[in-house]
């Protein structure tokens, strides 16, 4: 075999160990590019009123099944006071497994790829925002400490989105949520009272 032909090939055998191995390299700076879609069949969402610690309700919204399929086995209906703020706090679960796994940490850990967006139909009755702590390495929202403030006495509903946006989540700003994909999104009725 003529030696430039070799050398070629020993070239090329080279080149795609080289490649192989960076393709299989862990992504550092968004390591959830590299793991599989997890399974969230749940979301709980704890609120505690800003004014009176004791005031603590969980809500919560079940699909056994995730997203598609079956419709949910359980989607609570958030009772607030009107004219109160309440923190808030979210926990993700895959309950199809047993025992069930709790998925936040995950996106605690994958925050620069992920974020929560609360979408109100009726902003005069409850506006959602984000914790100052709670945001990425870049500074945008990630949204697992929402801030619930509930103005007037109604019903009204609120949508809770998890987007899964990977290397493309913004770097600046408050997020966007057209871009990336959906991990879970749930639906709750919401009752204000005086």
């Amino acid at each position: 075999m003529p030696m430039h032909i070799y050398r070629s090939l020993i070239m090329l055998v080279l080149m795609i160990v080289i490649w192989s191995c960076k393709k299989d390299k862990l992504d550092v700076e968004h390591p959830d590019n590299n793991n599989e879609q997890e399974t969230m069949t749940s979301l709980q969402i704890t609120l505690t009123n800003v004014s009176n610690n004791t005031d603590v309700s969980t809500f919560k919204f079940s699909d056994p099944d995730g997203m598609g399929g079956n419709p949910p086995v359980q989607s609570d209906t958030i009772k607030l006071k009107a004219n109160q703020i309440y923190n808030g706090t979210i926990k993700i679960l895959d309950e199809s497994k047993n025992p069930p796994v709790d998925i936040t940490p995950e996106i605690e850990r994958e925050a620069d790829g992920h974020q929560f967006f609360y979408t109100v139909s009726d902003s005069f009755m409850l506006t959602v925002g984000y914790a100052p702590d709670d945001k990425d390495r870049y500074g945008v929202p990630l949204g697992l400490k929402p801030i619930f403030e509930a103005k007037n006495a109604g019903v009204t509903s609120l949508k809770i989105t998890l987007k899964h946006q990977g290397k493309n989540k913004p770097r600046s700003g408050d997020g966007n949520i057209s871009i990336g994909a959906t991990d879970i999104e749930v639906s709750f009725p919401v009752r204000i009272i005086q």
